[in-house]
């Protein structure tokens, strides 16, 4: 019942937002991505309340219209993905050796069409007064600060257990996926030592530190240019917060290219924009992404096995990879993952089809 309850406000919430496009559309993707923010998690809640799965899929709709713009460049490039699409989900699988059901391949299709319906809405839609990008912008950063903020909470001072009541496994089991962490938590939750024992990572509403982490870097440069208009219509304080939320949520995923990343953005937004505070900002980041990196595992939450806290922490820590796991924090772990991406492409030139990244309606085991 508070399930439904929970899926009925929700959708109240959508109609006021479907209201807010209706009169401005462009403002559709600010309520998308504050929308994503939050998916997850909200998600997890509804199936930890039982919610009926007809209620969960009413959630995950969207609406489109327009008129069409003059054609350009990228539009044919996105044209060309589309028919694309439309050709991989319509190909016999026995073609390209893809042993996904017909209904794992229309939800990858259906999950990939976005771009090109995005691209689209992007175009159709674009703004004519300042003051709807404006309103975009503030959705997103109000959003990323949400994130942040959760994010340090539940990272800091809520024990990672309490993530169990919360239907964490619940979540990965609906999405056809077994994980090897601690009690078949999500092995992204952590980082592993030396030691055998456990570094937590910030996973907030996103439910992974991944959204968090490549997320926010395209946040940030949005967020920048909302700290220096001067008709935001938040005040300086505000702004100056969220933007402090976002850099801390995108350090604390520990994700190490997109903290050098980071990094690396805000430098080139320094050359670009040639802020002030910017001058200040750049060397803070640096060295707080330095930080991060080296000296994190030495105060972050520290867990046992059994995910109670560690009550004397190691001297010598280290992290390594997670046991039979294939997430390897390490710049080492990237580069093989990248080099067996290229076998894979090299040995099938045109690719697998449709519906193999979707393992919750596969016919298989969960996927490890």
């Amino acid at each position: 019942m508070i399930g439904i309850l929970l899926a009925l406000a929700l959708l109240a919430l959508y109609g006021a937002a479907i209201i807010a496009v209706f009169r401005v559309p462009f403002r559709a993707f600010g309520v998308l991505v504050g929308g994503m923010a939050v998916h997850n998690i909200l998600l997890m809640a509804l199936l930890r309340l039982d919610t009926p799965g007809v209620v969960i899929r009413v959630l995950q709709s969207w609406m489109r219209a327009g008129r069409l713009p003059r054609p350009a460049l990228m539009d044919w490039v996105a044209g060309a993905f589309a028919l694309l699409l439309v050709g991989y989900v319509a190909m016999p699988p026995s073609l390209l050796h893809n042993g996904a059901t017909y209904t794992q391949r229309v939800v990858e299709f259906r999950q990939l069409a976005l771009l090109p319906l995005l691209y689209l809405y992007g175009r159709v839609f674009w703004p004519a007064r300042r003051d709807d990008l404006v309103w975009v912008f503030k959705l997103i950063l109000g959003a990323a600060g949400v994130v942040g903020l959760f994010g340090i909470i539940e990272l800091w001072f809520v024990p990672t257990v309490t993530w169990l009541s919360w239907g964490v496994t619940l979540l990965s089991g609906w999405l056809h996926y077994a994980y090897n962490g601690p009690q078949h938590f999500p092995d992204y939750f952590f980082q592993t030592t030396s030691n055998g024992l456990f570094l937590r990572r910030m996973v907030s509403t996103y439910v992974s530190p991944l959204g968090i982490a490549y997320t926010g870097l395209l946040i940030v440069p949005p967020a920048v240019s909302l700290f220096d208009a001067r008709r935001a219509g938040l005040p300086p304080w505000f702004r100056g917060t969220t933007i402090g939320l976002l850099v801390i949520a995108i350090l604390l995923s520990v994700t190490r290219l997109a903290i050098g990343l980071l990094v690396v953005e805000v430098a080139i937004l320094l050359v670009l924009l040639r802020r002030r505070w910017l001058l200040v900002g750049v060397p803070v980041i640096a060295i707080l992404a330095l930080l991060t990196l080296f000296e994190y595992v030495h105060v972050g939450p520290l867990l046992n096995r059994d995910l109670t806290p560690v009550g004397v922490r190691p001297e010598q820590l280290t992290v390594v990879p997670l046991e039979n796991s294939t997430s390897d924090p390490s710049l080492r772990g990237h580069l093989l993952a990248l080099n067996t991406d290229i076998g894979f492409a090299v040995a099938h030139p045109f690719g697998m089809g449709l519906g193999n990244s979707i393992h919750q309606y596969s016919l298989d085991p969960p996927v490890q």
